[in-house]
């Protein structure tokens, strides 16, 4: 039995597209493989910044719209725009309150 490097497997597999090969492989180095593509896709599914719930509370529809003085209609054209987006804890609509404090101190700079 021969025993070469995978990235020479690689290359012998694109150098020809009717390579024909058998691996054999034990159940160890299966399992080691499989356990490296798991926590590779879990950190490339990882969201870049994960900031603790306590940090940016969520505020309903109802907070939102009285705080700002607006429908919660106007909130949703908001959303849809793109203006004020929204996030969804479970089911239910929910706005991040460092967004709306962003927005209204934007407001605020611009009266």
């Amino acid at each position: 039995m021969k025993l070469i490097a995978m990235n020479e497997v690689l290359d012998m597999l694109r150098g020809s597209s009717n390579a024909s090969i058998n691996i054999t492989v034990g159940l160890d180095d299966l399992r080691q493989v499989a356990m490296d593509f798991a926590r590779e896709l879990a950190e490339r599914m990882r969201p870049e910044e994960s900031e603790p719930a306590e940090a940016d509370p969520l505020m309903t529809i109802e907070e939102v719209a009285a705080l700002l003085r607006v429908t919660p209609q106007t909130l949703w054209r908001w959303h849809k725009c793109g203006y004020l987006k929204r996030v969804y804890a479970g089911s239910k609509p929910r706005y991040r309150r460092s967004d709306i404090e962003k927005l209204s101190n934007q407001h605020l700079n611009n009266s």
